[in-house]
């Protein structure tokens, strides 16, 4: 608290200088979560298909019917509401 960025950097690196064994000792201490294999299997290849082609749907759809109504507007309101 109330360090300087540059005072926080040149601190980290004198500890890493000072301590070259830290870093690997902080990966190993984390260590890795390992799941069940029913906890990651959550999405099959046709429901990915099937959202893929939802979202798909919707962005044509969302741009696509503001856009056919914006062309068969006359210029001259148009341009009056800008």
């Amino acid at each position: 608290m109330g360090d300087s960025p540059r005072h926080r950097t040149v601190l980290g690196g004198r500890v890493i200088a000072e301590e070259p064994e830290l870093i690997p000792n902080l990966y190993r201490d984390v260590g890795v979560v390992d799941f069940p294999e029913y906890m990651k299997d959550v999405w099959h290849a046709p429901q990915l298909a099937a959202m893929l082609l939802a979202g798909v749907t919707i962005a044509v759809l969302g741009a696509l019917l503001p856009a056919r109504s914006a062309a068969r507007t006359p210029i001259a309101p148009v341009l009056h509401t800008e």
